[in-house]
């Protein structure tokens, strides 16, 4: 994803920032990952069951906490 460069004076927005900041570090683990010899195709299924375990694990979490009766804040009841 590219985002387009906003003004210096433009008030930034953390959903943008933690984004471009996550976008950032993936580059940064393929480069590493396929400089030391990982095959491109290897790199990104490993990402991709990496974050459908991190999903799930999520979800489980926020299950359990209904369970419990409680509700996080972004949640839309």
């Amino acid at each position: 994803m590219i985002l387009s460069p906003r003004p210096n004076d433009a008030p930034t927005d953390p959903v943008l920032e933690a984004e471009a900041a996550l976008e950032a570090a993936f580059q940064d683990l393929v480069a590493r990952a396929v400089a030391a010899g990982w095959k491109p195709m290897v790199v990104a299924q490993a990402l991709v069951s990496l974050s459908i375990a991190q999903t799930a694990a999520a979800m489980a979490e926020v299950e359990a906490d209904r369970h419990i009766g409680r509700t996080t804040d972004t949640e839309v009841n």
